[in-house]
């Protein structure tokens, strides 16, 4: 089974899941923010979440961008399509939202091969897709 590390080693854990949970509040109820679960037998079985965000005008036809975060399958459901379902609700909110050009994240190696067959191309140290796509 492979998992990756979400926290380095000697970081206060706690500290880091009480600025994410203060973090979260503050946005549950704004439009520019969605989450999604995905659920099996009365279970959560995948989540991830997506902020909505607006750029100073520029040469592009659109100034809003979306940052897809926190995507996260339990290890046994892994490989089943819960990812690219989570991902798709969220690639939806962005849509319904209006606006939005541009998406982007930062891949975990295990993560990477599910973003790069929804569309996501790499670019520096993130992938992106444009929602026109």
């Amino acid at each position: 089974m492979v998992f990756e590390r979400s926290v380095e080693p000697g970081s206060d854990a706690r500290a880091l899941e009480a600025s994410i949970v203060a973090w979260l509040r503050e946005r549950l109820d704004s439009p520019s923010f969605g989450a999604f679960v995905a659920v099996e037998g009365g279970r959560v079985v995948g989540s991830g979440g997506i902020s909505l965000y607006d750029n100073p005008p520029g040469p592009g036809p659109t100034t809003r961008e979306a940052y897809v975060m926190s995507m996260f399958t339990e290890p046994h459901a892994r490989g089943r399509g819960v990812a690219r379902a989570v991902l798709n609700a969220l690639l939806d909110f962005a849509r319904e939202a209006g606006g939005v050009g541009r998406v982007w994240l930062r891949a975990s190696e295990i993560g990477r091969p599910v973003y790069l067959s929804a569309g996501f191309e790499p670019r520096d140290s993130y992938l992106q897709r444009h929602l026109d796509r």
